[in-house]
């Protein structure tokens, strides 16, 4: 099986219609070590304004997912789930970003 996260970024809204979203990260998650069946990924993320944050997530042989997003400035919530994670946080520099961790299919 096969995990990945992507994040987006909320670009432009018209009134209350989104616009325009650009893809950040895809990324596959990895064995944290040899034998391990969790599994993990991390990267950082430039903001618009030039500040970088980074996101970690994993996925336990249990079945639980889990986010965590940090400025090294603030520390935004973290979510662990049974299932699939879908969240959107309004980072630093004011724009929606939205974050999802979930089995992809080969």
């Amino acid at each position: 099986m096969a995990y990945r996260l992507t994040v987006s970024r909320e670009s432009c809204w018209r009134g209350c219609i989104l616009d325009t979203v650009t893809p950040l990260v895809n990324l596959d998650l990895e064995p944290l070590g040899k034998e391990s069946q969790s599994l993990h990924a991390e990267t950082k993320i430039k903001l618009t304004n030039g500040e970088e944050v980074t996101v970690a997530c994993g996925y336990s042989p249990w079945g639980t997912f889990g986010i965590g997003v940090n400025s090294g400035l603030k520390r935004f919530p973290q979510v662990q789930a049974e299932g699939p994670i879908s969240m959107d946080l309004v980072l630093n520099d004011g724009l929606l970003y939205q974050f999802s961790l979930k089995k992809i299919e080969d």
